[in-house]
């Protein structure tokens, strides 16, 4: 039996074997195997039952799935028995005293005469029981068939605790494999991105190389003209005409340059999470005239006629969000719409408002439409979706992933629609950016989380991002500024409820924005504390009489820092609803 467990890993082999030859040693009518704490489909619920059996003859009934010893599962002392090593011998269910009546019924309906039950004992804990049974007649069990049957107890309880172990190990050898494959997975699908962004970058550099070659040869080549031909040893000189059309050439150039070194420029700041919305309201309809406007020329000299239909109610005109990257945006939309269309075509900027809040553009072309399996990539970084080789229009290739950029700092969404050869609608969502704190909460509703702008100044991003994600998640605005120089004229702009520091900035940019919020009337009674490292008593102290209300030491503790932004934000909603002050 030992040989057969270590040899096999498998239990219902191993009990089999064991059981089989068990009986035939000790010549019991029936030997089973009890099983306790079984899963059931109710997680809440464990059952017991007979999970292995074997009899001497087909007329001895079988007792395999039997689940109703409630004799046993009811009875902890008996279990408890069992649990120290203790073994049950009944030589005779009617003679023996000691039975209790629903143990003596539950025996005869069985139609057990004799029974003799060892404790299957595995890791200390009572895993069932091994019985032998007798049909046929009483029987008076001998000291060495109780030891023979201990043993077999515990040599089962040996294969149970191995097949376990075993069963584990190949959970674990299946887990690590399962990981091994994903992890293989996630490493072949880095490299395959990390391949798509070499060659698109590639790509990129290669027409950025163009954007910037075509105008400076412009710009130098046709300077370089104007200098040979106005120089005193030539007589021939250059007619008016030539010269007016080299230097519009060369103006021309440089604007386009300037304009991709600002693309540039907006697409690092923005991708780098460091741009910052410059709120105001203004007119929709004065803004989509001017971008439009600055599009006229180019539509007329490439024959292409420029609509604009304004869906706008009078009340619905004015709108808060940033109005320069909200023209941008435009820009770039309308200049794609112009460059892919043909003589002859049209481009439409169409504007609506939604309840007041939303404002929708959308600018439709009649151009030559985008594929749809293209459509993916349209704001993708670095992506082209001509070949590089074999393009027909200009351009750097990342303006949409600009102008997805900068709609979705605006919380805003961007989708397109597009039919090869007859045109594309770019539809941009934007939400109405007015600051919560133009609508203050009644002094009667305070109490809570008042809501309301808060601006953070600080140049620790993992910082920052943990105190903006904490604070919009309680339902407030929050303006990160990086760049400290404009802090005071954004803060008073804003008119935030509240407005921390990081201490990591320099003193004196630090002491340079809290003189002048508390020396100018309109900011003068925002609350401002500081966030930093461990202060002195004396240090403190210093700072108050600067202007501070409150500091907070790091790590930041998210409950402590929302406790503190409600409790000063309350006040400050007292104090500028009071008639007092």
């Amino acid at each position: 039996m030992t040989h057969r467990i270590c040899q096999n890993q498998d239990l219902l082999v191993t009990v089999r074997m064991a059981l089989e030859q068990a009986q035939r040693l000790l010549r019991v009518d029936r030997l089973l195997v009890y099983q306790l704490d079984l899963p059931t489909a109710d997680p809440e619920k464990l059952s017991s039952r007979v999970t292995f059996e074997v009899t001497a003859s087909k007329k001895i009934t079988s007792l395999l799935h039997f689940d109703q010893d409630e004799c046993l599962t009811n009875n902890q002392l008996i279990k408890n028995a069992y649990l120290h090593g203790k073994h049950l011998a009944v030589s005779d269910i009617d003679a023996d005293p000691h039975l209790s009546p629903c143990f003596r019924a539950q025996l005869q309906e069985m139609q057990v005469r004799a029974k003799l039950v060892v404790p299957l004992i595995v890791e200390r804990r009572l895993w069932g029981l091994l019985i032998a049974h007798q049909c046929q007649g009483t029987r008076r069990w001998r000291q060495h068939e109780i030891t023979f049957l201990t043993h077999v107890a515990e040599y089962l309880a040996i294969a149970i605790l191995q097949a376990r172990s075993y069963q584990q190990l190949q959970e674990q050898k299946t887990n690590l494999e399962t990981l091994a494959q994903q992890r293989a997975r996630e490493l072949e699908d880095a490299l395959l991105s990390a391949q798509v962004a070499s060659q698109s970058k590639k790509e990129f550099i290669h027409i950025m190389s163009h954007e910037l070659l075509t105008p400076l040869t412009s710009i130098i080549g046709l300077s370089n003209t104007l200098s040979h031909w106005a120089a005193p040893e030539n007589a021939k000189q250059l007619s008016p005409e030539k010269q007016r059309h080299y230097l519009q050439t060369i103006h021309e150039s440089g604007i386009r340059l300037r304009n991709l070194l600002q693309d540039i420029l907006d697409f690092s700041q923005t991708e780098a999470a460091r741009s910052v919305l410059d709120l105001q309201q203004f007119s929709l309809k004065q803004l989509c005239h001017q971008v439009l406007g600055s599009f006229q020329e180019l539509g007329d000299r490439q024959g292409i006629t420029l609509k604009f239909i304004n869906q706008l109610e009078p009340e619905q005109d004015f709108f808060f969000a940033d109005p320069l990257r909200l023209e941008k945006i435009l820009s770039h939309l309308l200049s794609n719409g112009i460059k892919f269309t043909s003589h002859g075509g049209e481009v439409t900027l169409s504007i609506w408002r939604e309840k007041q809040q939303d404002v929708i553009f959308q600018v439709k072309d009649t151009g030559i439409g985008i594929p749809s399996q293209q459509i993916p990539l349209l704001f993708e970084q670095f992506q082209q979706l001509e070949p590089s080789m074999s393009r027909r229009y200009d351009g750097a290739g990342f303006g949409l992933a600009l102008v997805k950029q900068l709609v979705e700092i605006h919380q805003g969404k961007i989708h397109v629609t597009s039919t090869p050869k007859k045109g594309s609608l770019f539809t941009v969502r934007i939400p109405n950016q007015v600051p919560r704190n133009l609508h203050p909460t009644s002094p009667g509703s305070l109490g809570g989380n008042q809501g309301g702008t808060i601006v953070l100044v600080s140049q620790d991003e993992e910082m920052a991002t943990l105190i903006c994600e904490l604070l919009t998640a309680t339902n407030y605005q929050v303006i990160w500024l990086i760049d400290s120089e404009i802090a005071s004229r954004q803060i008073t702009t804003l008119q935030p409820v509240l407005v921390i520091l990081d201490a990591c900035q320099h003193k004196i940019q630090i002491e340079d924005i809290i003189n002048s919020l508390k020396t100018a009337p309109q900011t003068q009674q925002i609350p401002t504390f500081l966030i930093g490292d461990h202060l002195e008593t004396a240090q403190w102290q210093t700072l108050k009489k600067q202007g501070f209300q409150d500091y907070l030491s790091k790590p930041i503790q998210s409950e402590q820092l929302i406790d503190m932004v409600n409790h000063h934000v309350t006040h400050h909603y007292l104090g500028t609803n009071n008639p007092q002050n």
